[in-house]
């Protein structure tokens, strides 16, 4: 995965896998590779995921995983574990108290393991790169906001962006994506918000 001659792993440190500002893809052990291949799916979609490899969870590098999470404003935790009492659970109680956030989660949810292949095994779990495109892809559509950031004329809209321009792009975008044309209203709150 690691193509640079000058990498050094530090034991307490995260490491920027794949740069990105839409969505955070926080990963660990062998789901950083699902995750790095599931960011360049989402590329060819338009969407730049920052994944992230999560190298311990205590003590959880903070700084790295605020960073990116600041940047993004949405996160998908990946792990090769029960979703309970692992990375997700400790990146969401930190995210709690530090930087709320919408945070989802790729990972065994609640149930008994089983022995098979790992290709079968990511499949029976639901944990396999395009299970990670599917959950981002709702995440980050689920929000009208966070689509028009993603996807509003090909650029991102930034604060300076006067509000009827916003709006012009909004009910361009709206009529594009069925499920929005009714939250029009909602859509322009939403982003108006996102962008104060």
């Amino acid at each position: 995965m690691w193509q640079s001659t000058h990498y050094k792993f530090e034991l307490y440190k995260s490491d920027v896998v794949v740069e990105g500002i839409d969505i955070s893809l926080l990963a660990s052990g062998t789901m950083v590779h699902e995750a790095k291949m599931a960011s360049e799916m989402l590329k060819a979609e338009g969407v730049n995921a920052e994944v992230i490899s999560i190298n311990m969870v205590k003590p959880l590098d903070k700084e790295t995983i605020l960073k990116s999470v600041k940047k993004t404003n949405n996160v998908i935790v990946c792990e090769n574990h029960n979703v309970y009492g692992g990375v997700y659970s400790a990146i969401a109680e930190m995210l709690c108290q530090e930087y709320p956030v919408k945070c989802g989660v790729i990972g065994v949810n609640d149930a008994f393991g089983q022995v098979g292949k790992y290709d079968e095994l990511l499949k029976a779990y639901n944990m396999t790169k395009e299970d990670i495109v599917k959950k981002a892809k709702e995440q980050l559509y689920s929000d009208p906001a966070a689509y028009f950031l993603v996807h509003c004329g090909g650029r991102k809209l930034a604060i300076g962006d006067r509000i009827d321009e916003v709006h012009k792009h909004i009910l361009k975008e709206t009529k594009k994506v069925p499920k929005f044309r009714h939250k029009k209203r909602d859509a322009i709150a939403s982003l108006i918000s996102a962008l104060s």
